[in-house]
């Protein structure tokens, strides 16, 4: 039934859900957690007002990478799947052996354009988690060193480190 496959996947690519969220979560310093408690804030809402939030674009890449994996798993469904509810791996497998390759192949490049597809969204979401910093369409903050570019000397820093950035070149 479905809900043995459900379960197979869970137990099978909870790892892989697993690593998307907690980078994810890493990333939001405790810092906002405890300025929305000076403010004020309970539990509940600093998490549906701070919390999710910041977590939403890496929870969500994290789902669409899974969906991908799942779309693709076979082994597992081969074992577990009832007929006349075929998942799609088991599917393509029955109808190449049954030589309807027609079927297969439009399948087929549904799957692929569905994948590319989240992929694609999925890439999105990630480039949005490490530009929160940064307003809608201005330029990245981290300035372009390209090679061979000298450092200019700050004087304000102590003789040994502005000796050092003197001469320094990347």
């Amino acid at each position: 039934t479905i809900w043995i496959i459900l379960i197979a996947y869970v137990t099978r690519f909870l790892p892989y859900g697993l690593r998307a969220v907690t980078s994810t979560i890493i990333q939001v310093h405790k810092e906002l957690e405890e300025a929305s408690v000076v403010c004020g804030a309970g539990f509940l809402a600093t998490f549906r007002r701070v919390l999710i939030p910041m977590m939403r674009p890496g929870v969500m890449a994290g789902w669409i990478i899974l969906v991908t994996i799942f779309m693709r798993e076979f082994s597992a469904t081969l074992f577990l799947y009832s007929p006349g509810a075929e998942p799609l791996g088991p599917l393509l497998y029955f109808l190449y052996l049954d030589g309807m390759r027609g079927r297969v192949a439009a399948i087929g490049l549904v799957i692929s354009v569905i994948s590319v597809i989240l992929i694609a969204i999925a890439q999105r979401y990630s480039r949005l988690v490490i530009d929160c910093n940064r307003p809608p369409g201005a330029a990245s903050s981290i300035p372009a060193i390209s090679e061979g570019t000298r450092i200019p000397a700050n004087e304000s820093l102590p003789a040994e480190a502005a000796e050092l950035r003197r001469g320094a070149v990347f």
